[in-house]
């Protein structure tokens, strides 16, 4: 229908990276930013680090994205998630 040629299939949280480094000004430090999602029945993590290898440094976004690591998974989240913390707390006060 929409003729679309799939090159990859990427993570969840490898988009949400794309998408931050899209959106963000460019500097001339290297950036690592950790992305989590906990969902109802699982924990993923992507660690992502971008720089701006340009030369100009220009303001136009961050010009290279590596994903350094991606995790997940499928028992911890949701109600176990819960517990855990409620658990905690609880010892806690």
């Amino acid at each position: 229908m929409a003729e679309l040629y799939v090159l990859s299939i990427i993570h969840e949280n490898t988009g949400s990276a794309l998408n931050y480094a899209l959106s963000q000004r460019s500097t001339n430090a290297t950036e690592t930013v950790l992305f989590y999602n906990l969902g109802a029945n699982s924990v993923q993590l992507t660690l992502a680090q971008f720089k701006n290898e340009k030369a100009d440094k220009s303001p136009k976004g961050i010009e290279s994205v590596y994903i350094l690591g991606d995790y997940g998974q499928s028992y911890v989240g949701g109600l176990k998630f819960d517990s855990i913390i409620a658990n905690y707390f609880k010892e806690q006060f």
